[in-house]
């Protein structure tokens, strides 16, 4: 069995309207950071509490590392003293302080932590519009106007509901990375993401009465890619078109062809480089895949395999144009969009809001099948 054991905070939760419906009181989600080992810090001296929060013992610091020992997590003061190792089989051991927990971030709800696959996973266990409150100003910055705020208020508390049980093998539903949503807990928020939250308090998207998965990405570069074309599946209430909103942001990136030879090593040894051209597109008009041909071979490789080989920051999207300069020996690539281009796009969400349309006109457009419910 996993051991367990638990951080609780001082309660700084502000109170948050329930869902309609089914919902009868404020929904609660599992974050969680996966990592080797746990930093723990108080103004007070920590204390082990039992599970009705009564004192069990001083641990007499505030300052702790939890590691992973095996199958259990051990304590250490700031000295590196072990300050407690005797972990019981079952249940849950509290570690609590008079003056709240910082675990990494600073976090609202309760902290607790749980032992699998030999890494430590910081759970935070919160309700949903705290949560978002950590979320927003990580995935679009306060600076942006308020209606594209509150859009992406909705649109992160559509995909938090709609995948609550992504991580549930792990223990808990999301982690706090890009490979759901980034969560930094309360320390990272800001006045205008909070009110945005606050304002839109309980509203999501959904299609044929379920949330949508709402993905976004920074730009969509003029052209909102399919679910399909991207990852092979469909996601309900997201579908391809164009967007007018996104086409201004473009970049370029420049590689030497021996840089460019040593990246694409691993999916085969092509010798010198002749050409690199493309060979397919997909329906958002987005590289499907390439050809590079060489004096030993030629290869075909997939769009988002070649930009995860030279890099997600160099070639920002797969919506690129290719071409081999033989004279500089260079590979230049000219691009539009920045991500995957599925769903919202937070770039035209801006731009629309700059204009004056709301966060509903917003929506709309960006998830045009989709439904706003509260």
């Amino acid at each position: 069995m996993k051991k367990i054991f638990a951080a609780a905070l001082l309660c700084l939760t502000c109170a948050t309207p329930a869902f309609a419906g089914s919902m009868a009181a404020p929904l609660e989600i599992r974050i969680g950071s996966p990592v080797q080992e746990a930093k723990i810090t108080s103004e007070a001296n920590f204390y082990l509490t039992d599970v009705n929060g009564g004192k069990v013992q001083d641990l007499w610091t505030n300052t702790i590392t939890a590691q992973v020992d095996g199958d259990k997590i051990n304590l250490y003061d700031e000295n590196g003293h072990a300050v407690s190792y005797d972990f019981p089989q079952d249940g849950i051991l509290n570690i609590a302080s008079e003056t709240g927990v910082i675990v990494q971030n600073t976090y609202r709800g309760t902290v607790h932590f749980e032992v699998y696959q030999g890494k430590i996973h910081i759970i935070n266990l919160i309700d949903m519009e705290s949560y978002l409150k950590g979320v927003i100003n990580n995935e679009m910055d306060a600076s942006y106007p308020y209606e594209a705020l509150k859009a992406q208020a909705i649109v992160s508390r559509s995909f938090a509901m709609s995948n609550r049980t992504k991580y549930a093998k792990e223990g808990y539903d999301l982690r706090d990375d890009t490979s759901c949503q980034v969560y930094k807990g309360m320390g990272s928020e800001k006045d205008l993401t909070t009110k945005a939250v606050n304002e839109t308090a309980g509203e999501y998207l959904a299609y044929d009465g379920n949330p949508v998965s709402a993905i976004f990405g920074a730009s969509s570069g003029g052209y909102i890619a399919s679910p399909t074309d991207v990852w092979g599946g469909e996601i309900p209430g997201l579908r391809a078109k164009e967007d007018p909103y996104s086409v201004d942001y473009v970049w370029d990136y420049t590689i030497t062809t021996s840089e460019f030879i040593n990246k694409i090593k691993s999916k085969g040894d092509i010798g010198d480089l002749i050409d690199v051209t493309v060979l397919e597109l997909d329906g958002s008009h987005r590289v499907k895949t390439l050809s590079v041909t060489g004096t030993n071979t030629t290869l075909q490789i997939k769009g988002t395999d070649l930009r995860n080989l030279l890099g997600s920051g160099n070639i920002k999207s797969t919506l690129f144009s290719v071409s081999y300069d033989s004279a500089s020996q260079t590979v230049i690539f000219n691009g539009k969009g920045y991500g995957h281009g599925v769903g919202f796009s937070q770039q035209g969400g801006a731009k629309m809001a700059k204009s004056g349309l709301t966060v509903y006109d917003i929506l709309k457009f960006y998830f045009e099948d989709a439904t706003l419910v509260k």
